[in-house]
């Protein structure tokens, strides 16, 4: 890796980072308050055996694992650093696609910083990249033919 990927690294970090900061603290979405933050407080209560909201089980399962978090930091926040975490997942599938294709795997981080990933994570805490990351996984496993 050379002086000059390294430094756009660095500002790609700066830069992804001043995004979602901005969207994360100042942006409140009125549909955790509606629907999430309650299917939150439902699997703390009862569990994950019990049915919930409208979302993938897998969704619910990682908002139950997040219960310890309860009272710690705020619900909204909980739920914005749950789809942040999925950011990041889905940086690692681009930096993936970008390896198989045998070219730089570092420009994969811009998906951190493109509006549509900076307005679904930080400003409205939703859930999409834990269902594209898989996608890009896959994509990266059919080019290298690792089909299994």
């Amino acid at each position: 890796m050379t002086r000059t990927d390294r430094t756009w690294i660095a500002a790609l970090a700066v830069l992804a980072f001043g995004l979602h900061a901005v969207a994360f603290l100042l942006i409140s979405p009125s549909d955790a308050f509606t629907f999430v933050i309650p299917w939150w407080e439902h699997v703390i209560a009862h569990g994950i055996g019990s049915p919930v909201g409208n979302y993938a089980p897998p969704y619910l399962y990682l908002l139950w694992l997040m219960a310890p978090l309860k009272g710690i930091i705020l619900d909204v926040a909980m739920i914005k650093l749950l789809s942040l975490a999925g950011g990041c997942w889905l940086a690692i599938a681009a930096c993936r696609v970008l390896a198989a294709l045998n070219r730089p795997w570092w420009p994969g981080l811009f998906a951190l910083a493109l509006p549509s990933v900076v307005a679904n994570l930080s400003m409205l805490g939703q859930a999409e990249t834990f269902w594209v990351a898989p996608c890009l996984l896959s994509v990266a496993a059919a080019i290298e033919r690792k089909h299994v």
